[in-house]
């Protein structure tokens, strides 16, 4: 088997793959030992491992942190998962086209996480009432709910903005984040911070390819940076290609 990517996997093949590798090298090793090592329950593991039940992007997460899969493979299991991106209205991206919006959303997965409005404006250098607005805008759209006078998050939904559509609150969205980013080459360590560019000359009708390999490249590498427990920052990924020549 072709564990680079180049083989056709799913799950439930993976694991089988994992479960008989691992048994090779010791020959107690079982079931319950995998799910133990993947904090899952025997049952659910079970389930997946023989085809039964879909995987999940949680479970998926889990999988790319305790064992090592390729930017390919991490693909392929991933077309199967049972929690697709949710593709947000455009008239809900207008009610929350301003950055801290999202990085509010992300601050909420850190463990330390204070659903204080000064709080959140000290993290994220916002005034104290505009994170008070946006939580309660955050909160009529259903993301995020109000229990015993704290906001936690509603669910764990992956959200996406709309692909190619020359909207108004989108362009706005990255404006910003285009502003965020030269602040940040002024103002943050280097060691905390990365800035890289190449120019070079392209098929200018490849870059829907590129569009489509670029959000790849982001979803594989949002799971690896998104090791749960001890995360303790929200960053923003930026990833830019655009024409330096007259097309």
């Amino acid at each position: 088997m072709d564990t680079n990517g180049t083989d056709n996997w799913n799950t439930s093949r993976f694991l089988n793959h994992i479960l008989k590798e691992r048994k090779t090298k010791n020959p107690g090793y079982s079931l319950r030992a995998l799910a133990r090592d993947l904090q899952l329950s025997v049952t659910s593991l079970s389930l997946i491992i023989n085809g039964k039940r879909a995987p999940s992007l949680k479970f998926l997460k889990n999988l790319q942190k305790n064992i090592s899969i390729s930017p390919l493979i991490y693909d392929q299991l991933e077309q199967e998962c049972s929690e697709p991106y949710t593709e947000l209205d455009l008239k809900v991206i207008e009610s929350i086209q301003d950055w801290y919006f999202f990085a509010i959303l992300s601050l909420m997965e850190i463990p330390k996480f204070q659903s204080s409005p000064k709080w959140i404006g000290e993290r994220l250098n916002i005034k104290p009432k505009q994170a008070e607005n946006a939580l309660k805008i955050l909160a009529e759209l259903g993301f995020i709910k109000n229990e015993s006078g704290k906001y936690v998050l509603k669910d764990a939904a992956n959200y996406r903005t709309p692909s190619n559509i020359p909207a108004r609150s989108i362009r706005k969205s990255h404006l910003q984040g285009l502003d965020l980013a030269k602040k940040s080459l002024e103002e943050i360590p280097v060691k905390y911070r990365h800035f890289s560019a190449s120019t070079l000359a392209i098929k200018k009708d490849k870059v829907q390819e590129v569009h489509d390999k670029i959000f790849k490249f982001r979803r594989s590498l949002g799971v690896y940076l998104d090791s749960g427990q001890d995360n303790d920052a929200v960053y923003r990924l930026s990833v830019q290609l655009f024409p330096l020549s007259k097309l």
